[in-house]
């Protein structure tokens, strides 16, 4: 018989002996599961840019459950950040079928640490004091690697 996931499980036994006198017992194995299936994320990682930072995949999370079937799940991804620095805690979840849960969460750091590249206009040679032309921070060309940058004539 079975309810939700209790299950009982009902035997009955019988002796008899030579003169054909018989007993009967009966056994009941009451059967449920209450232990959480066990689950692994994948390793804690760190990328430069936010652009690189991996979608969530329950494949990469490994779950066992000790009496058969689950399911695995992406839960959510909660944001932290200090400075320039973003903290994913991504968390997976192992659902068993009589709703037993455990989760494991896995840590990416997204951290630039790249310094971004810059070209200065060409030197240039003026004759006279008055020829030197304004500082033009639209004549700088930069690269970064996470985005964008901000320019600005520092003396």
């Amino acid at each position: 018989m079975t309810n939700g996931c209790i299950i009982t499980v009902t035997r009955s036994y019988k002796v008899t002996d030579e003169a054909g006198n018989m007993a009967t017992c009966t056994q009941t194995i009451t059967v449920g599961d209450t232990t959480p299936p066990s689950i692994t994320c994948p390793l804690d990682a760190t990328v430069e840019c936010f652009a690189a930072v991996p979608a969530a995949n329950v494949g990469d999370a490994t779950a066992l459950d000790n009496c058969g079937s689950m399911t695995k799940s992406h839960v959510g991804d909660a944001y932290a950040t200090n400075g320039c620095i973003i903290t994913i805690a991504r968390t997976y979840r192992a659902t068993d079928a009589c709703g037993n849960t455990n989760d494991c969460t896995q840590v990416i750091t997204v951290q630039d640490t790249t310094p971004p590249s810059i070209s200065c206009p060409l030197n240039a040679t003026v004759e006279c004091i008055g020829d030197v032309p304004p500082a033009n921070v639209g004549d700088v060309t930069e690269l970064d690697n996470c985005g964008s940058v901000t320019k600005s004539h520092v003396g």
